[in-house]
C-alpha cells in the first residue's frame, strides 16, 4: 500500500477555522471605533457665546410672581429647531415680516421658541416669544400672544 501524504494536517484546518472569527472581530472593531469617532465630534456652535445662556430643547421652568395681593404662578416651555416651521407658525400677519427679516437662509435658520402662561390671575393668554439663534448671536424675531406683537 502506498501511503498518501496530506499538506492540510490539524494546523491547516485549525486556520482556516481561525480566520473568519479574527476577521469578524477586526471588521467589528472598525466599524464600532468609526461609530465612536463620528459621534464624538462636537455639534457646530451656532449664536455664539449667547447660545450657551439659550436653554435646551424641551425644558420647562416654573415661577412664582407675588406681590399686588395676588400670587402668580407661570410656566415657561422652551423649544428649539431649524427651518421654516416655527416661522409658519406665527400669526398670519408677523410670518411675512419675520421671513423677510431671517432672510434667505431661513431654511437653515436655528430657532428657539419660549412660551408662557399665567396659570393664575386674570390674564392667562399664551404668549410666544420667538428668537433666530445664528453666527451673530441670539435676536428677537416675533413675539405675539398679548395686547401687541410684532
Amino acid at each position: 500500500m502506498i501511503a498518501m501524504t496530506s499538506t492540510t494536517g490539524p494546523r491547516t484546518t485549525r486556520r482556516r477555522r481561525l480566520l473568519p472569527a479574527v476577521a469578524l472581530v477586526a471588521v467589528t472593531g472598525i466599524v464600532t471605533g468609526s461609530f465612536a469617532l463620528a459621534d464624538g465630534a462636537p455639534p457646530p456652535s451656532v449664536g455664539g457665546a449667547a447660545a450657551a445662556y439659550v436653554p435646551a430643547d424641551g425644558y420647562v421652568s416654573w415661577s412664582l410672581h407675588t406681590g399686588s395681593g395676588t400670587d402668580i404662578r407661570r410656566i415657561t416651555e422652551h423649544s428649539r429647531s431649524t427651518g421654516v416651521n416655527q416661522v409658519l407658525a406665527l400669526p398670519p400677519l408677523q410670518q411675512s415680516p419675520t421671513l423677510d427679516a431671517v432672510g434667505e437662509g431661513v431654511a437653515t435658520t436655528h430657532f428657539w421658541r419660549e412660551t408662557t402662561r399665567a396659570l393664575d390671575g386674570d390674564d392667562t393668554r399664551q404668549l410666544i416669544d420667538l428668537y433666530s439663534v445664528t453666527d451673530v448671536g441670539v435676536s428677537l424675531v416675533a413675539s405675539y400672544g398679548g395686547d401687541y406683537g410684532w
